[in-house]
């Protein structure tokens, strides 16, 4: 038997939260549309159950499915088969849907699709509250856009502030940025374009060379220019370039990086350690990269005589860089250095100059030509006397770090984190150890 009532007197202590009300006297619901009904125990107190082809309303929120029991005294309703609930822009698509109307909150534990604005988001359970607007999600949680799919196990999701939040195994993939990102959590305010991922956080942006960074967390910020602002054992790597510190910031449109406390750069064959680092790469085209204040290069390119490190120190240190690779470098304000000759293979003792600056030009990574410029002072080694003090020649400032960042695979959704940063910290230099000349 079909029946089209308006379900006043069944149904009027049943609430479901409209748009805009508050707790208080509700608009009524309505029941439009139902084949068959049928009821037990008075009109206050029972129970009724609705069955084929079932929709009701109440303000702006529907609700359609195959069969609806409504348990009155408890005000609350259980909704069962191909379940829709629509409130404005969103729709919830579910099996089973049970209804607390003391709480206006609608909860699906046999997997839910909540869409929203061109935004869909599945899982295996959800709830959402039209009174708060707010979505709950848990377990292989999946939320798409035109733009991006996120992966989690937990999100929340606000349809009118638009802020979401992922928590537990996230992994993102953008499509316009070409881009991935995985992290312990994830909060992405639109309203603001920012982006945060914290904990255990990393970014692959593939380009040309695909830009990897990880970190304690990571803050992008989408407008006016991209912006990555990452915090806490920071690994970087981008083509020949890898580096670490404890804080790296990255503008895209200026292509410059910014690393400070404790920064240490690789380039090809080469460790710079400075106060602070900066790196130019517009375009993503590597031009020239500056530390500054305690600076010190070193490199090492016998790689027979593995103990002998070529150095270069000074107040600031430029290095050039063309095709991926350093073409020269510039020391300047207490430039110092230290240089280990060889000649057809053959080792042909050090030599060790300080100057008001250092000019060096490199071939494959080796310092080639090498320009000592005002009050120049130093001196020569021979090898039979150089040989024996090896681990003397040794400036101020020196380290040599064996920690360089790699890239990482880029993660599968839903699987165990691949990696968690550790605290890195820069080994003591020789000034620091006992019994070791400065």
């Amino acid at each position: 038997m079909k029946v089209i009532i308006t379900a006043l007197l069944l149904m009027s202590s049943f609430t479901l939260t409209a748009t805009g009300q508050e707790p208080g006297p509700q608009p009524p619901i309505v029941l439009e549309w139902a084949d068959s009904l049928k009821g037990a125990g008075q009109t206050d107190d029972g129970v009724r159950e609705f069955i084929g082809n079932v929709k009701f309303r109440q303000g702006n929120v529907t609700v359609t499915c195959d069969r609806a029991v409504q348990d009155i005294a408890v005000n609350r309703a259980r909704l069962y088969g191909h379940v829709v609930i629509k409130q404005g822009t969103m729709k919830m698509q579910a099996p089973y849907v049970s209804y607390d109307g003391n709480s206006s909150v609608a909860r699906a534990d046999s997997g839910v699709i909540v869409v929203d604005e061109g935004k869909t988001v599945t899982a295996k359970h959800g709830t959402y509250s039209t009174r708060l607007h707010t979505a709950n999600f848990v377990d292989s949680v999946v939320a798409v856009d035109d733009t991006s799919t996120i992966w989690s196990d937990r999100a929340t999701y606000n349809k009118d502030t638009r802020i979401s939040s992922a928590a537990g195994r996230v992994v993102v993939r953008d499509t316009v940025e070409i881009a991935w990102m995985r992290a312990d959590s994830l909060f992405n305010d639109p309203a603001s374009d920012i982006i945060k991922i914290l904990g255990n956080a990393a970014v692959w942006q593939c380009r040309e060379d695909t830009l990897f960074i990880v970190a304690d967390s990571i803050i992008i910020y989408k407008a006016p220019s991209e912006m990555y602002i990452a915090r806490g054992n920071v690994e970087l790597v981008n083509g020949n370039i890898a580096a670490r510190a404890d804080s790296i910031d990255f503008t895209d449109s200026s292509g410059r990086f910014n690393l400070v406390r404790d920064p240490t750069l690789w380039a090809d064959s080469m460790q710079l350690v400075a106060d602070t680092i900066n790196v130019m790469a517009p375009k993503r085209k590597l031009e020239s990269i500056t530390g500054s204040q305690h600076s010190i290069m070193v490199s090492r390119s016998d790689t027979v005589r593995t103990d002998r490190y070529d150095q270069i120190s000074g107040d600031t240190i430029i290095l050039n860089i063309s095709e991926d690779t350093v073409r020269n470098l510039i020391a300047f304000g207490d430039a110092k250095s230290i240089t280990w000759r060889i000649e057809d293979d053959e080792p042909q003792g050090m030599a060790q100059f300080a100057s008001d600056s250092i000019k060096a030009f490199f071939l494959e990574g080796t310092p080639k030509d090498i320009y000592w410029l005002g009050g120049v002072q130093g001196q020569h080694h021979p090898e039979k006397i150089a040989s024996r003090r090896v681990a003397e020649y040794l400036l101020p400032g020196f380290v040599w770090r064996t920690d360089r960042p790699a890239m990482r695979a880029i993660p599968l959704p839903f699987t165990p984190a691949p990696f968690r940063t550790q605290p890195q910290r820069r080994p003591p230099s020789p000034e620091q150890l006992p019994g070791k000349m400065k």
